[in-house]
C-alpha cells in the first residue's frame, strides 16, 4: 500500500493524498455511506470484532465515525465510538481510527486497504499505533440499502 512518502506512511499527520484525483474522477458516490465490517487480530489478543462505520468522502479525503462492541476495555460500556480520518486515491485507502471517549482516548489504529467489488468492499490490514504491536486483517462492506438511498438522493 505505502509508496514510502511521509503522507502515506502517517495519514494521522497529513491525510492529503499526493496527486489526488477530483471527486468526479474517483466515482460519483465515492466511499460516502454506511459500512459494516470485521477486524481480526494476528496476535489473537481478542476475538474477531464486528463494527459499523459511516464514511464521508470529499475530494479524496475521508472522515467519519465507527462503532464497535467493547471487547477490550474494563469499563462497563457496551460500545466504543471512534472518529475516522484519512484518504482515498483511486483504489487505495488509508485512515486512522481514534477512540473518542475517555475509555479509549488516545488509542489509535491505522487501516490500509484496497477497494474491490465495484466499490462495495474494502479489504486490508490494520495496526495499532503506539503501545504493544498488534495488527491483523479487516474487511468492510457497503450497506446496500444506504447505497440506494445515497444514489437516489443525488438524482433529486
Amino acid at each position: 500500500m505505502s509508496r514510502g512518502t511521509p503522507e502515506r506512511d502517517h495519514p494521522e499527520r497529513d491525510p492529503t493524498p499526493s496527486g489526488s484525483k477530483s471527486e468526479a474522477a474517483q466515482g460519483a458516490l465515492g466511499l460516502t455511506g454506511f459500512w459494516t465490517g470485521v477486524l481480526d487480530s494476528e496476535q489473537a489478543r481478542f476475538e474477531a470484532t464486528p463494527f459499523h462505520a459511516f464514511l464521508c468522502e470529499e475530494g479524496g479525503l475521508l472522515s467519519g465515525e465507527m462503532i464497535e462492541p467493547n471487547l477490550f476495555s474494563p469499563e462497563r460500556v457496551l460500545e466504543l465510538f471512534a472518529s475516522v480520518e484519512g484518504w482515498r486515491d483511486g483504489g487505495e485507502i488509508a485512515f486512522v481510527k481514534t477512540y473518542e471517549d475517555a475509555i479509549g482516548a488516545g488509542f489509535a489504529t491505522r487501516f490500509e486497504g484496497a477497494l474491490i467489488r465495484e466499490r462495495s468492499t474494502i479489504i486490508g490490514v490494520w495496526r495499532r499505533l503506539g503501545g504493544p504491536e498488534e495488527s491483523g486483517p479487516f474487511i468492510m462492506n457497503r450497506a446496500a440499502d444506504a447505497l440506494v438511498t445515497i444514489a437516489s438522493s443525488r438524482r433529486r
